[in-house]
């Protein structure tokens, strides 16, 4: 006997870190997934750019301190439409994603277990320190 059976897979592109289905159950069908992606750090400084810097960053053992690398992420934000047709052992489940988004990369998503003036919303923290509140749009929460 069978415990778990996989219904969808879905390639994200990204790294997929968070997942949550909609807590409210005329929305319960909606499933949020965040990406998360590293992308390569720009050029570093040259070796002369480097070497002209004098010795003020030198570190006691002679050695200069390497210059801070600023490093880039980015995210996607994905709406999918679970939906099982059938019943009993005759049953199928369908997946469609309904809505994708690029955004910087996203750290975790949270529903709220209550409706904000009607509409299910979600906050989403991201890698540049911002919280986002989304909201389904009437017509994809239908």
């Amino acid at each position: 006997m069978a415990l778990a059976a996989t219904h969808f897979v879905c390639d994200t592109e990204f790294s997929a870190d968070s997942v949550e289905f909609c807590p409210l159950p005329l929305h319960a069908r909606f499933m949020a997934v965040g990406t998360y992606q590293l992308l390569p750090p720009a050029e570093p400084a040259s070796a002369d750019t480097k070497l002209n810097k004098g010795d003020d960053d030198d570190d006691d053992d002679g050695q200069q301190d390497a210059a801070p690398v600023k490093t880039n992420r980015t995210g996607r934000l994905y709406l999918f439409e679970v939906a099982q047709e059938g019943d009993g052992s005759d049953t199928s489940v369908t997946v469609n994603q309904v809505f994708r988004q690029e955004t910087s990369a996203i750290l975790d998503i949270k529903w709220s277990h209550q409706a904000l003036n009607g509409d299910a919303v979600a906050a989403i923290v991201t890698s540049t320190g911002e919280t986002e509140v989304w909201a389904l749009e009437p017509e994809t929460a239908c």
